[in-house]
């Protein structure tokens, strides 16, 4: 018989989302393609402060720790667990986020 095995990994991969177009002052919600966000070192979940998240065009500025704190242009809020966001556009525009996410990798081992 030939059997094979699978060999399993954890990896980081980098993953961008593109938003639809915000509106500067409008609040939006929604989810993050992939989750858990990990923090700038890749190596756990992220928060304020320590994220390995990026975006484009100014519309999340000023990161808040809780959804309700979301109150000025440019506030958001990621729950970095679950991917939810709230967010008070800070620009009229498309943005994009950038973020680093666990992915688990198999090969197969002969």
């Amino acid at each position: 018989m030939d059997y094979q095995m699978n060999k399993a990994a954890v990896k980081s991969i980098s993953v961008t989302d593109t938003l639809a177009a915000m509106t500067a002052g409008t609040v939006y919600t929604g989810y993050l393609t992939c989750a858990p966000v990990l923090d700038s070192g890749k190596g756990d979940i992220g928060g304020i402060g320590n994220t390995s998240m990026s975006s484009t065009n100014s519309v999340f500025v000023n990161a808040k720790s809780k959804a309700a704190d979301v109150l000025a242009n440019g506030d958001y809020f990621i729950n970095y667990r679950t991917g939810y966001y709230t967010v008070k556009a800070g620009a009229s525009a498309t943005p994009a986020i950038t973020y680093f996410v666990k992915a688990l990798c198999t090969t197969a081992l002969s």
